[in-house]
Formats: C-alpha cells, structure tokens, sequence
C-alpha cells in the first residue's frame, strides 16, 4: 500500500485517511466516489468504535478504582476491628493475670499462715512438755529435799 493519496483512487488502509479534508478529497475524487463513500463510512464507524472502547475503558477503568478503593476500606475496617479486638483480648489477659496474681498471693498468705499457726502450736506443745518436765523435776526435787530435812 502506498501513502501517496494523489495517485491512488482507493485507499488501502485507514491510516492513509489522515484529516477530514483528505477524507473530503477522496469523497470528491473522479472515479472512486462510491468506494470513497463506503471506505468513509468504515472509516466513521471505526473512529466510533475507537471512542466507544475508549469510553468503555475509561468507565472500566474507574469501576476497577472504585473497587479498588472499596475494597482498601474494606481491609482498613477489617484491620481497626482487629485491632480493638486484640487490646479487648490484652486487657482481658491483663485482668485474668492480675486475678491469677491476687489468688496465688491469697494461697501463698494461707499456706504461710498455716505454717506459722503450726509452727506456733508445735512450739506451745514443746514448751509445755518442757514445762511438764521440769515440773516433775522440781516436784522429784522438793520431795527429795523434804525427805532428807
């Protein structure tokens, strides 16, 4: 195919269409106007359909957008929910633990408090067999003194 519109009476391509006025020039040529009007029609219903894809892919283009931007505040909600769900979870584990640390220091309290009350009471039985023992060698002592005066 040549470029060359002066010497050819149809064009091979639409490309060789060019402007308006070189369509116009084909459409007035001697020889070809009936072909001209056809490959001039098919050049307009090209361009129509040239925009309308355009268009179509400008509208696609801002539904892929839109979506796209539902879909980042979707994943953003998402993201803060979890996030106030975790610290619910820490706070929760925070007072499960001060409560584990309240009930053990409780235990550790009773469990020294039995030890000393133990200790204690072994200690009295100690003193008042110690107590009892001497006692009895006081009394064996004063009843030997007794019988020896």
């Amino acid at each position: 195919c040549s470029s060359d519109l002066e010497t050819r009476s149809v064009p091979c391509a639409m490309s060789e269409f060019g402007s308006d006025a070189q369509v116009m020039k084909l459409l007035l040529r001697d020889g070809g106007l009936g072909e001209s009007v056809g490959l001039a029609r098919r050049h307009l219903d090209l361009e129509q359909q040239v925009t309308t894809i355009t268009e179509q892919e400008a509208r696609l283009h801002h539904a892929q957008l839109r979506a796209v931007r539902e879909q980042a505040t979707t994943v953003a909600s998402s993201v803060a929910d979890m996030q106030k769900e975790l610290l619910g979870s820490r706070r929760q584990q925070d007072l499960a633990l001060a409560d584990l640390a309240s009930s053990l220091e409780a235990r550790f309290k009773e469990l020294i408090q039995a030890k000393l009350s133990d200790a204690h009471e072994l200690e009295r039985r100690e003193r008042d067999t110690l107590h009892s023992k001497l006692h009895g060698r006081l009394s064996d002592e004063l009843t030997a003194m007794r019988l020896h005066v």
